[in-house]
């Protein structure tokens, strides 16, 4: 998987959280691999850096290289469950053609769950917005006001269409 189709028709990136040993050689390192494969790859080494990059930047997926390295999977799983994102979590045993298809199965649940542009990530599966890197909590109403005019970038919506879509009524009330 390259990329993905998201909301209002975008072809995004999937991202990829990458923990593994910062003193892997490339031949044990999993990023070039990623890359290769289309993914946008962040990395990390340490659980604190892992739960900044996944508050901060909301990977679709996070992979765990444990190859040559001491660091702890259940150690960063419990941190990073604590993010309270429910982001999947892959743990990796070997670089094989296994890697592509466990990818391939994991992002293909997370294809839609996110809309990013630049500064901007919509997390559609638990109606939060990042912008700027602040979380905000958007109410069922605002998400769907949100989501309509995501749906259908540069076009003009009429009043009658943002009552139906968002407020699921045919009532225009007063010409305000």
């Amino acid at each position: 998987i390259k990329a993905a189709t998201g909301w209002g028709g975008n072809t995004i990136k999937m991202h990829v959280l990458l923990i593994e040993n910062q003193n892997l050689g490339k031949a044990d390192s999993m990023i070039v691999n990623l890359q290769e494969q289309g993914y946008h790859v962040d990395l990390a080494h340490t659980p604190e850096v892992a739960i900044q990059k996944t508050t901060g930047l909301w990977p679709s997926i996070i992979v765990f290289n444990p190859a040559h390295t001491t660091l702890d999977s259940a150690g960063f799983q419990s941190a990073l469950n604590d993010t309270q994102l429910d982001i999947p979590y892959l743990v990796v045993n070997n670089q094989s053609s296994d890697l592509a298809k466990d990818l391939q199965q994991a992002v293909k649940k997370q294809e839609s769950r996110f809309f990013r542009q630049p500064d901007l990530i919509v997390d559609t599966q638990q109606r939060n917005v990042l912008h700027n890197g602040k979380k905000h909590s958007l109410t069922p109403k605002e998400f769907r006001l949100l989501k309509l005019f995501i749906d259908n970038k540069n076009q003009i919506l009429s009043r009658k269409i943002i009552m139906q879509e968002v407020w699921e009524t045919d009532y225009m009330g007063d010409t305000r």
